[in-house]
């Protein structure tokens, strides 16, 4: 028998017999169809190639594109819905925003330098941190450089901490 109350709580209960043949006697249990369920994450944004983990506040699973495994793993920019269902019939919605990644360049215009020179890196946006061999920071020095050419890496961040890089090769004459 199952009861469903005003307050949309199923109650039932079922009967089992301990003597052969085992017929079935008492059971009982409740569950409420009235709670949503509820989750939390510590951030309602993020950067692509970031994951966000999906935290239950009670029984329930999650589903939308890019969960996996309680793992929120976006792939694209824009704004996702994460759904958090309790195995019946209410879900919980989240929004998230998915933000692009900045688009580092190194702007210098020519890609060779001699030997024993030096040249001021220029990249866009500003701001960002040059790395390589005999790179200090926004000079390439070629003074102690043994081979032909060179890689320049430049790694960006922008204002909500979204980072991502660059290179350029240099050729050393």
């Amino acid at each position: 028998m199952v009861v469903v109350s005003s307050n949309d709580t199923i109650y039932g209960s079922l009967l089992i017999d301990s003597h052969p043949p085992g017929k079935l006697i008492s059971f009982s249990y409740q569950h409420s169809l009235s709670a949503s369920p509820s989750f939390s994450v510590s951030q309602d944004s993020l950067c692509i190639g970031d994951s966000l983990n999906l935290n239950s506040l009670g029984t329930g699973y999650f589903s939308g594109v890019g969960v996996k495994n309680n793992m929120f793993h976006p792939v694209t920019a824009g704004n996702y819905q994460v759904y958090a269902s309790n195995g019946c019939v209410n879900t919980s919605t989240l929004s998230i925003a998915v933000l692009a990644l900045p688009s580092p360049q190194i702007t210098n215009s020519s890609n060779s330098i001699c030997m024993g020179d030096s040249l001021v890196l220029t990249g866009n946006p500003v701001n960002g941190i040059y790395s390589g061999s005999g790179v200090s920071g926004n000079i390439l020095y070629t003074t102690n450089i043994t081979s032909n050419t060179v890689s320049i890496n430049y790694v960006v961040s922008d204002q909500h901490n979204c980072t991502n890089s660059t290179a350029k090769i240099f050729s050393i004459v």
